[in-house]
């Protein structure tokens, strides 16, 4: 059953309630002081959270930061100088992003090199267009979007390499007995 899509379920609310797993998403709960049986999920969560991306509705549910919603990886990432000093950690993109201004303050001035990185952090800031909808989750590594357990199996064992398809090398001509020299 996937998380997302069981917000009417029993066991969801429950993990919701006791857990804050919409405190803005499961991806930012947290694990410290919590069951085994939480700190499993959460480790679980955390693994698999390499193959999604935010589809920004609202942008109350998406950390502007943290989140993975544009690109291969979080603007925490991207951006780690920036993210190191700014004091709006783990706030929505609603809560940061009112479609004209960028509401971040930094705990130290920034030089000419990091100010050139907040200029594109706010570039990217105004590609934003929220939507009536709630933010969605999108499984990058299945084509209908959603995940499975069997994407995830071919992400892990992917090697590089891919398999060779055994019934096209018996199609091949070649004469029954091969002599060697």
């Amino acid at each position: 059953m996937h998380f997302q899509s069981s917000c009417d379920k029993l066991w969801r609310q429950l993990l919701d309630h006791k857990y804050q797993t919409c405190s803005p998403n499961i991806f930012q709960a947290k694990a410290l002081g919590s069951s085994e049986f939480f700190r499993g999920f959460m480790w679980a969560i955390q693994a698999a959270k390499m193959g999604y991306i935010w589809k920004i509705g609202n942008g109350r549910n998406v950390c502007f930061w943290e989140d993975n919603w544009l690109g291969s990886s979080s603007l925490a990432i991207q951006y780690w100088e920036l993210y190191r000093i700014v004091s709006e950690k783990n706030k929505t993109i609603a809560e940061l992003w009112d479609g004209v201004n960028l509401k971040c303050t930094f705990r130290r001035l920034v030089d000419d090199r990091l100010f050139l990185m907040w200029e594109e952090v706010f570039q990217l800031a105004t590609t934003i267009s929220f939507e009536d909808s709630d933010d969605a989750l999108i499984w990058k590594f299945n084509s209908n979007g959603l995940y499975s357990t069997q994407s995830l199996y071919k992400v892990v064992n992917f090697r590089g390499i891919h398999h060779v398809l055994v019934s096209s090398v018996w199609d091949i001509k070649v004469p029954p007995i091969v002599f060697g020299c």
